[in-house]
């Protein structure tokens, strides 16, 4: 059975089918020693199911009476192509027949994993959408020529497309047409399983339990749950921000949305996963909110001072089909005073009994016991400033507030070799500013806290909640 998959992201289930249904399928597969794990949102009323996540964890990798025919088994393969806003990015994954073997990086168990990317993301092609496929050749070729090394015929794999942030924020019309030309480019240049309903936009609060899932399963194929629960993750896109977690208490039922949660079995227990989405607050767009803002204030000033920019650093900004120049200040305290006025924090409705992160959005308290992976452009600046993995959230104030005060023509010296390709020096400012201000002014984290580790990769795979829609894929493919 598979699922009729809409343009606008998430899956329509086919017409008769029931939640129960698709979960009897997902469980179909009478493995002693597999387990598939699923969450499922339904819109009440009309019972849509806006996410299935297909998930297989192991009892015993090496036990059981398998092992001899799982070593006899080929193989299989499929690809997964990440349409992010700030980038385009191709993973390949690996299981075996009959899902003896979990979706798992590719090659497996190589820690040298088969993953490229490249900026810009194609929501850049909006206005050129005749060349998106072609934008993302290289991407393409790479994963052909990596399975063709390992004498894999990729006429045998699967190829799948998912947009996020950066085309959800498109017109329909803009993203389709880019869509589409993606579809014709892959299908009349490569010899992948390819079909149309595989390239789609998903929604956010998709993203984020994909996310959840791709990091529970890392760690539980690495041995390094957590003891004491499972791990949250706190996703930092260009366009969006992604947080889900288990809370430690949910409060009564009648104080919290209902469609903010997933009730997910995991690894022999059921978790109730709270997961949420912020487009418009990824690193790329709150940047551009906060100096819409600047601009906004003197829109007949064409010359403005930027306090998220170093003096003697100037920037070229064009909004409203005008020109302005940006200068920097240098001042962090007035840069993090723009960054709150992107959070709302005044209008907590009543009902949620004062359990807001910002914007008036729903978050259960977050305790000093919960473990986080902050990942992407968070995992990032944390590497940019030289902090270790798991600090004291205070130490990205600190670090910010020094780059911040540094003149440019000094950064550019003693900061040269910390960025990474396709971003820039002058950002850093903002974004190390950004990150702590979101975390603890925004989501609730105390400023001397160091529950959230940032990392990516994480045991050499480069987290992305591509892995968990690669296993919900894999589980609606009938003949693997």
């Amino acid at each position: 059975m598979k699922p009729s998959k809409d343009f606008e992201g998430g899956w329509d289930v086919e017409k008769g089918s029931t939640i129960s249904q698709l979960q009897q399928k997902l469980r179909s597969y009478n493995i002693p020693w597999v387990k598939v794990f699923f969450g499922g949102l339904i819109v009440i009323g009309v019972i849509v199911a806006l996410a299935i996540v297909g998930f297989i964890v192991i009892d015993g990798f090496f036990g059981g009476d398998d092992n001899n025919d799982n070593k006899d088994q080929p193989w299989l393969y499929g690809v997964m192509v990440d349409m992010g806003s700030s980038g385009t990015r191709v993973s390949i994954y690996a299981w075996k027949a009959g899902h003896k073997e979990p979706v798992q990086p590719a090659p497996p168990a190589s820690g040298n994993y088969w993953y490229m990317a490249q900026r810009p993301g194609l929501s850049s092609q909006a206005n050129t959408p005749e060349n998106a496929g072609t934008s993302i050749a290289p991407l393409l070729d790479y994963a052909r020529d990596s399975l063709t090394s390992a004498n894999v015929d990729i006429s045998t794999v699967p190829i799948f497309f998912k947009g996020t942030a950066g085309l959800r924020l498109l017109p329909p019309e803009q993203s389709k047409a880019i869509l589409d030309n993606v579809a014709d480019y892959v299908t009349d240049n490569y010899d992948f399983i390819f079909q149309p309903t595989w390239i789609q936009i998903i929604s956010g609060q998709d993203e984020a339990v994909y996310g959840w899932v791709s990091v529970q399963q890392v760690l539980l194929l690495n041995n390094a749950l957590s003891p004491t629960g499972t791990t949250g993750v706190i996703d930092m896109g260009g366009a969006s921000l992604e947080v889900s977690f288990v809370p430690a208490s949910k409060g009564p039922i009648s104080s919290y949305p209902l469609d903010m949660y997933a009730e997910v079995p995991f690894n022999g227990d059921d978790y109730s996963l709270y997961s949420y989405s912020y487009l418009g607050y990824g690193h790329d767009q709150a940047r551009f909110s906060v100096e819409h803002a600047i601009i906004n204030a003197n829109p007949e000033e064409f010359e403005l001072a930027s306090p998220c920019l170093l003096v003697g650093c100037n920037q070229t900004v064009i909004y409203n089909e005008k020109e302005y120049t940006l200068y920097g200040s240098g001042d962090a305290a007035a840069c993090q005073g723009l960054i709150q006025g992107l959070m709302n924090k005044d209008n907590c409705p009543p009902a949620y009994k004062n359990q807001c992160a910002f914007n008036d959005v729903y978050q259960p308290a977050i305790t000093s016991k919960e473990v986080f992976l902050g990942l992407d452009n968070m995992a990032r600046v944390d590497r940019f400033y030289e902090l270790s993995e798991r600090p004291v959230l205070k130490e990205f104030l600190t670090a910010s507030e020094t780059f911040c005060g540094t003149n440019w023509e000094l950064a550019q010296v003693e900061y040269a070799n910390r960025t990474e390709e396709g971003f820039q020096l002058r950002d850093y400012c903002f974004e190390g500013l950004y990150t702590y201000t979101l975390l603890t002014w925004g989501l609730g984290f105390q400023e001397n806290s160091s529950q959230v580790m940032f990392t990516d990769p994480l045991y050499n795979v480069t987290i992305s909640w591509t892995l968990g829609a690669m296993v919900y894929e894999v589980s609606e493919l009938d003949y693997y």
